[in-house]
């Protein structure tokens, strides 16, 4: 009982540190998370992060249903989509993916990318879709979620294993942030979840693994962002 007692209080500690560090005057709701959704008004299907001022960074698996974005209560038109060139939607691999809005927004974009290899035992906090409280948790040894994705132990490199994250329907692609430097940097991408609306273990699209992919959008760009896999 005492060493449960011990977790969760490490596990909000953990949660006020990531937030207060990133964000210490901004409300709940962070701008910088976006929705996506088909149509202008639809349903949001999934959730992506904005990383500069006319570019989203979500899962590749979310690009289809991405016509829309919806920046701080702001729709806007999605003209671009580029998927990594090595993703594989049959195992989930390289599941990420990069869109282009019509116009860039004046949205403060999220302040940076964690391109380090994330650990078993880190602490880290999912942001969830920006309107629905984070959840703080521990990232697990991979084979934790062999039940939820059978090839996740194959994609080490690429996927994360996250325990008791609340995701809920539209959350796909929601960031996951940890520390670095005592600041919050966007490290993976909510992807698989054994079981929706409740604390369960989850698997995330490491963004580590698509660091040469993504550094070709950031500023200043070492070389300009790849066609060969864009959507038409």
């Amino acid at each position: 009982m005492i060493v449960r007692i011990l977790y969760a209080i490490i596990l909000a500690m953990s949660t006020a540190s990531v937030l207060n560090q990133m964000e210490p005057s901004e409300p709940r709701v962070r701008g910088y998370i976006v929705l996506l959704s088909q149509t202008e008004l639809g349903t949001p299907r999934c959730t992506g992060t904005l990383f500069a001022r006319e570019y989203i960074v979500t899962l590749a698996q979310c690009v289809k249903n991405a016509e829309w974005a919806t920046v701080d209560d702001t729709p806007v038109q999605i003209i671009e989509k580029t998927r990594h060139p090595r993703n594989d939607p049959t195992q989930l691999a390289y599941d990420v993916a990069v869109l282009r809005l019509r116009k860039p927004t004046k949205q403060r974009p999220f302040p940076k990318f964690g391109f380090d290899f994330i650990e078993p035992g880190t602490m880290v906090t999912s942001l969830r879709n920006g309107t629905r409280p984070p959840s703080a948790a521990k990232v697990q040894p991979i084979a934790n979620c062999d039940n939820t994705i059978k090839t996740a132990s194959a994609n080490d490199n690429n996927t994360m294993c996250v325990a008791d994250v609340t995701i809920c329907s539209g959350d796909a692609g929601s960031p996951l942030i940890a520390l670095k430097d005592g600041r919050g940097v966007l490290v993976a991408m909510s992807s698989l979840v054994r079981e929706l609306c409740t604390p369960s273990i989850s698997t995330y699209a490491r963004l580590s693994a698509a660091r040469d992919f993504l550094e070709a959008y950031l500023e200043p760009r070492i070389m300009p962002p790849p066609i060969s896999h864009r959507i038409p």
